[in-house]
């Protein structure tokens, strides 16, 4: 626009402005999503210059157009866009999934040389198991794999359910060290008369089986 102005003198000056004119203002809050409970999502609108997010629980920063949401439980977050004195309103509904709970065999002990049977559920149909480490496993996932470690073992289960949500547990395999038996030396005796053996290597609390009886 240009304006032109004349004092009472005669004399003349012009201006100008220049108004832009938004011919259309659409917010747009992104596509419903899910997310993990105790996960965070970026959200992300576009539109326009400014933007206002509400309820704001759970965002990183309710005032940019890519805040992280940290939701407790389902919630339909709503954008404010505003570009001058124009503004529009869009949502998005975020769902939050449950985790699945990883459950396993206790603590175990087995002999050097022995295996020890692992066991756990948890991740259900199109779940995943992975373990770790791999040392003395007979497969690192499946949910039930034998282990046969060279000394005790903590192993770590991550376990995911068909929507990528995790839990993790633990379980120790002990290692006990095999006793070493000792029927003493050889010895010879007379005819009807007795020979006095002496075992040892069985420890405190041990058993000892002699044979023939």
């Amino acid at each position: 626009y240009a304006l032109s102005i004349i004092n009472t003198y005669g004399c003349k000056d012009t201006d100008s402005v220049v108004v832009s004119a938004v011919t259309s203002l659409i917010a747009d809050a992104g596509s419903p999503s899910n997310v993990c409970l105790g996960d965070s999502i970026g959200l992300l609108a576009t539109g326009g210059a400014n933007y206002e997010w509400f309820p704001i629980a759970g965002l990183s920063n309710p005032n940019i157009e890519n805040p992280k949401a940290s939701p407790a439980g389902d919630v339909t977050y709503t954008v404010v866009v505003t570009s001058g004195s124009c503004s529009d309103t869009d949502s998005v509904a975020i769902t939050v999934l449950s985790l699945p709970t990883a459950s396993m065999s206790s603590d175990t002990g087995v002999c050097m040389g022995d295996s020890a049977q692992l066991s756990a559920t948890g991740a259900g149909a199109g779940g995943t198991y992975v373990w770790s480490p791999i040392t003395g496993l007979e497969s690192d996932t499946i949910s039930n794999p034998k282990a046969s470690p060279n000394g005790t073992t903590t192993y770590t289960l991550i376990i995911a359910d068909n929507n990528g949500c995790k839990d993790t547990d633990s379980v120790t395999v002990n290692i006990h060290i095999l006793p070493t038996a000792n029927a003493g030396t050889d010895t010879s005796v007379c005819l009807r008369d007795s020979a006095q053996l002496s075992g040892t290597g069985a420890g405190v609390g041990g058993t000892y089986a002699w044979s023939p009886g």
